[in-house]
C-alpha cells in the first residue's frame, strides 16, 4: 500500500472518529500505565505510523490490549485469524 493510501486512510478514520464523538487519542484498552503497541512474541514496541494504524484498529474493534501478532505468529500459535477489508488484517487469538 502506497505512503499516501495509508495516511489518508488514517486522516480519514481520525476525521471519523471524530465527527462520531471519538476522542481517537484516548486509550482504548485499561492498563496501569500508558503504552505503545507491542508485538506479543518478540515484545518490542511498534513505531512510526504503525502506531496510529493499530491504537485505530484497537479503537473500532473494541479491543481491551494493545498486544499484537503478525499473521504467521498467530497461526504458529494456534490463533484465529480474522481477514478484513483492502487488505487489512484484524488478529485475535483466542485461548
Amino acid at each position: 500500500m502506497a505512503k499516501s493510501t495509508i495516511y489518508q486512510q488514517v486522516t480519514d478514520k481520525i476525521i471519523a472518529q471524530l465527527e462520531a464523538g471519538i476522542l481517537p487519542w484516548v486509550q482504548p484498552w485499561k492498563t496501569r500505565d500508558f503504552s505503545i503497541p507491542k508485538n506479543g512474541v518478540s515484545d518490542r514496541h511498534y513505531s512510526g505510523i504503525n502506531i496510529l494504524l493499530l491504537w485505530l484498529s484497537a479503537s473500532d474493534n473494541a479491543f481491551k490490549s494493545n498486544t499484537w501478532l503478525t499473521f504467521k505468529q498467530a497461526a504458529k500459535l494456534g490463533g484465529n485469524v480474522i481477514k478484513g477489508n483492502q487488505g487489512r488484517v484484524c488478529l485475535k487469538l483466542h485461548t
